[in-house]
C-alpha cells in the first residue's frame, strides 16, 4: 500500500491505496503530520505501507517531513518529478511550475483517455489559489491562469480593510447573488465572483484555441462551495490530486 502526502499552503492532504484511495485524511500543514496521519488513517497504518510519494507547494516543508516519515517507515519515498511527466508534455511552459499542477493534470488525462474524449481539456484547482490549467488533446500542457484563492481573497480583505469583517463558508447556506448584509456580499463577491472568473476564462480559452468542445475537470478544498455557483458543464474529480501521485509512483516502478 503506498502513502500519497501533499504538502499545500494551506493543509497537507495524504491518503493510502495502490491503484486506487482506499482512504485519506486532510489536516492543517501547521499540526504534526505523523500525529494527524494515524487520526485520520489509522494508527497502525505504517506497517502497511510499502511506499511513500509527496508533492510539494512549499520545499521549505519537505525535508522535515520526509525525516519524520523515514523515523517510521524504512520503505522508498518519492518526491514528484516534473521532468518526467509520462505522457503529459510540459516542454512549452517556462519558469516555476508547481507540482501540484503537474500532478493534476497528468492524472486528468489519463482520465480523460479512459472516457475516450479527444477534445482539449482545462483543469481548475479551487485551492488556496485557483489555478486554471490547459491541456491539448494530444497531451500538451499549454499553461493557464492563477487567481487568488477563495479564502485568500477573503482574508486579504479583512486584513487590508478597516471595515470588512473575516468571514467563513457553510456549504449548506446559499449565498445570495445580491447580499442584504456586509457578510453575504463579501460571500457573493467571493465564491460568486470567482465562479463567474472562471466562466470567463472558459469562454476565452474556447476563443483562443477555436474550439466548442473542452472537457473541464474540476478539483480543489473549495469546490464544494463555488461549484453551486458555476454555469458550465463539468466532471468533479475531488481525490485528483491524490489518485495523481499514486499513478506518479506506480509508473515510476
Amino acid at each position: 500500500m503506498i502513502l500519497a502526502v501533499n504538502i499545500g499552503n494551506t493543509n497537507i492532504r495524504a491518503a493510502v491505496g495502490d491503484s486506487g484511495i482506499i482512504a485519506q485524511t486532510v489536516f492543517y500543514a501547521s499540526e504534526d503530520p505523523i500525529a494527524q496521519i494515524e487520526k485520520g488513517l489509522s494508527s497502525d497504518i505504517w506497517g502497511k505501507i510499502t511506499g511513500v510519494i509527496i508533492a510539494t507547494v512549499v520545499p521549505a516543508q519537505t525535508p522535515a517531513i520526509t525525516t519524520l516519515l523515514k523515523s517510521k517507515l524504512n520503505v522508498p519515498i518519492k518526491r514528484v518529478d516534473i521532468t518526467n511527466c509520462g505522457d503529459l508534455d510540459i516542454s512549452r511552459y517556462t519558469g516555476l511550475l508547481g507540482e501540484d499542477r503537474v500532478v493534476c493534470c497528468s492524472r486528468a488525462l489519463a482520465i480523460v483517455r479512459q472516457k475516450n474524449i479527444a477534445a482539449p481539456f482545462v483543469v481548475i484547482d479551487f485551492g488556496t489559489a485557483t489555478t486554471i490549467n490547459v491541456v491539448t488533446a494530444n497531451g500538451i500542457f499549454l499553461g493557464g491562469a492563477i487567481l487568488a484563492g477563495l479564502q485568500t481573497s477573503i482574508n486579504a480583505l479583512a486584513q487590508n480593510t478597516a471595515q470588512l469583517p473575516q468571514i467563513n463558508f457553510n456549504t449548506t447556506e446559499k449565498i445570495p447573488l445580491i447580499g442584504t448584509n456586509t457578510a453575504d456580499n463579501l460571500r457573493a463577491g467571493s465564491a460568486i465572483g470567482l465562479a463567474c472568473a472562471t466562466e470567463g476564462f472558459l469562454a476565452r480559452i474556447k476563443t483562443e484555441l477555436q474550439t466548442k468542445n473542452l472537457t473541464v475537470i474540476v478539483t480543489g478544498g473549495h469546490s464544494p462551495i463555488i461549484l453551486p455557483y458555476c454555469n458550465f458543464n463539468h466532471l468533479y474529480e475531488p481525490t485528483l490530486l491524490l489518485e495523481g501521485l499514486l499513478q506518479f509512483f506506480n509508473d515510476k516502478r
